[in-house]
């Protein structure tokens, strides 16, 4: 029994350094993910905003209609 215990405490210190590599690498990756999206939205925010604009101005043009 004495060679168990020393075993499960070894099985628990390397499930321990498992899941904090696991969790860093998680970490990271949802980091990069973040940094990705913060990009993408830096470059895609001003083609919206151009899009809205010309939006906007062809409404101006629009035909209204009257209802009987």
């Amino acid at each position: 029994m004495k060679g168990q215990g020393e075993r499960l405490d070894d099985i628990d210190g390397k499930l321990g350094q498992a899941f904090d590599t696991y969790a860093a690498q998680v970490a990271r990756a949802v980091d990069m993910l973040f940094g990705h999206v913060r990009e993408m939205q830096d470059h895609l925010n001003p083609a919206l905003d151009t899009m809205k604009e010309i939006v906007e101005q062809a409404e101006q043009f629009a035909p209204q209609q009257r209802r009987a």
